[in-house]
């Protein structure tokens, strides 16, 4: 397994130790916030050393890969709590990348969709209108041909038909 899986896997428990403010939450964790930072930024530094993004592209949906854009976004979450502006400046510039060098997305799929949630830490982060709106309509969009009911919540019709 690449050093980069590696340390991508790492950064949901980090995150969520990390998230913890509350003594009581933090209770039984020998929490070390320099080394959680520390291994954040290993981790920041192989995904912005990337010259391409990784894509996904089965059947007719093609986008950025789901682990890009959850690497992105644990990175730039990450940054924004340990204040690391250079990190959020940079992982907003390979987010900027996506739509100058029009990197292809259907949003056609949830696996697409969830590009939204990118800019919408961004805005988080910058309070920035466009990336809201970005991020709201790839959240959005999932929906535009949604199912009301799919096939697989679907019941069998009660009761007796007859045909003429």
């Amino acid at each position: 397994m690449r050093l980069s899986a590696t340390l991508a896997i790492l950064m949901v428990p980090l995150l969520a130790v990390t998230a913890c403010t509350d003594e009581d939450a933090a209770e039984g964790f020998d929490i070390d916030h320099e080394e959680i930072a520390a291994t954040g930024a290993l981790v920041t530094e192989e995904l912005l050393s990337r010259e391409t993004f990784m894509m996904y592209e089965v059947d007719t949906v093609i986008a950025l890969h789901y682990a890009e854009v959850a690497a992105a976004y644990g990175a730039l979450e990450l940054a924004g709590l340990t204040g690391r502006d250079d990190f959020v400046s940079a992982l907003t510039d390979r987010y900027e990348r996506t739509i100058s060098e029009e990197i292809p997305n259907s949003e056609n799929h949830v696996d697409a969709n969830v590009l939204g949630v990118w800019p919408l830490e961004l805005y988080m982060q910058s309070g920035g209108e466009d990336y809201l709106e970005r991020g709201i309509a790839l959240a959005d969009g999932q929906w535009v041909d949604a199912d009301p009911e799919p096939a697989c919540l679907s019941r069998p019709a009660t009761g007796s038909t007859t045909s003429g």
